[in-house]
């Protein structure tokens, strides 16, 4: 981004600063950066500002304790910047803004990757769906079908081009789930039952079956605890990239529809973020796996985190659900978010590219006849090799016209 816009929209913001508060006034500037601007680009913002601000006439003081405060908050919506400042005296304060249009190149919707997302309807029913997932590679010769739902996990066998019910494991609880309830499915090792299991992840919660004989009902275990993690005792819940699972995992809030920050790994690796609604891995490319972490935070902010789980951004604008697919037309890992509507209106999913320079939408936003109530990998994730994997995404809408939940397959095409 060239520096003269950053600088012109400083100038403009100090002069509006000027206008509210006396410059006689000794006053302390703090800037924070809510928004893809680099830390190089912010640090420019500030100094634009400390100058403009000091050519006007003001004291700007590093005392808390000054009679003025000037709090500068960029942030950002997918249109464009809006930079906030909060200008306090005493006991009065007054918010000033300005918003401007990202310049070309940097932010906005780019298409000239070719790049369009598609949806598939693949399954329908009128009760809750938490989570769904396909089983099976696609090399496969057998394709299954895992549906979590608040009171059981249902398995379907597709024979006939259609989806026949195999199993249905019941979920027993004593307690109530929480408000609007979170869940996903994924799959594990384990050592005692030598080979991989269909996990179900809930708050609180866990079950779990071996999965080459996920149609034996007296193989399923459940725990009031859920899974044994690294997060100080306390369930974890494993994060993916795709289909792609890592030995990383997030402390989910036991009563509530949230994690709550704590994130573990391997060799006693520990991490806190801001409480996060979901957060997927994605890398540069498909040689470069989990590079960055991106989560849908509680303050109604998109962070991304880089190594050692630093904060590189923060951005507004998208919804509280996203995962991440890799694109078959140039190996890059995108990102899929809702949009920012709350749940009683129909909702849509864009495709991001994220780099060291900043976030880009890819692909025109796909609509929805509902609100996307989950959305992950369409195949359950897992440690192993990726070939053969599915590379799209499972999208779970309730419909606002029948009251059903619908389940759609997205992926990313070439060409428009």
């Amino acid at each position: 981004m060239k520096g003269g816009v950053l600088e012109d929209a400083a100038r403009q913001l100090a002069q509006k600063i000027a206008a509210a508060l006396p410059p006689y006034v000794p006053s302390v500037l703090t800037v924070q950066n809510l928004s893809t601007l680099s830390e190089g680009q912010a640090s420019s913002v500030r100094s634009a500002l400390q100058g403009a601000l000091r050519n006007a006439g003001f004291s700007l003081s590093p005392d808390s304790g000054s009679q003025g405060q000037i709090r500068v908050t960029l942030s950002e919506s997918l249109a464009g910047y809006l930079w906030v400042a909060e200008v306090r005296r005493g006991e009065s304060s007054t918010l000033l803004m300005i918003s401007f249009a990202k310049p070309t190149g940097y932010g906005r919707a780019d298409h000239s990757d070719g790049l369009t997302l598609r949806k598939d309807l693949v399954w329908t029913q009128d009760t809750q769906m938490i989570d769904i997932k396909f089983l099976d590679d696609t090399n496969s010769k057998r394709q299954r079908m895992a549906v979590l739902e608040p009171t059981r996990l249902a398995v379907y066998e597709q024979s006939d081009n259609s989806w026949k019910a195999r199993n249905s494991f019941s979920l027993e609880r004593n307690t109530p789930w929480p408000r609007d309830l979170r869940g996903e499915l994924v799959g594990l090792y384990q050592k005692e039952l030598k080979g991989d299991t269909l996990a179900a992840m809930l708050p609180g919660f866990g079950c779990q079956v071996p999965l080459q004989s996920a149609s034996d009902a007296s193989k399923f275990d459940c725990s009031a605890i859920g899974f044994a993690s690294e997060t100080g005792g306390k369930p974890g819940w494993f994060l993916s990239e795709g289909p792609m699972l890592f030995d990383n995992v997030a402390e989910h809030a036991d009563t509530k529809n949230f994690f709550t920050g704590q994130l573990a790994g391997e060799n006693g690796w520990r991490a806190k973020v801001p409480p996060f609604y979901s957060a997927a891995f994605l890398g540069l490319n498909g040689r470069d796996p989990g590079k960055f972490l991106v989560s849908a935070g509680l303050d109604g902010h998109t962070h991304l985190y880089g190594d050692a789980a630093k904060e590189l951004a923060a951005f507004a604008g998208w919804g509280s659900d996203l995962t991440t697919v890799l694109s078959d037309c140039d190996t890059n890992w995108r990102v899929l978010a809702t949009g920012s509507q709350d749940w009683t209106h129909a909702d849509t999913i864009t495709a991001f590219g994220v780099s060291e320079q900043g976030v880009v939408a890819v692909t025109k936003p796909l609509e929805f006849p509902g609100p996307v109530v989950g959305l992950g990998p369409e195949q359950l994730p897992a440690l192993g090799e990726w070939k053969g994997r599915r590379q799209g995404a499972f999208a779970i809408i309730r419909n606002l016209q029948t009251g059903n939940y619908e389940a759609y397959r997205i992926s990313l095409s070439c060409g428009g």
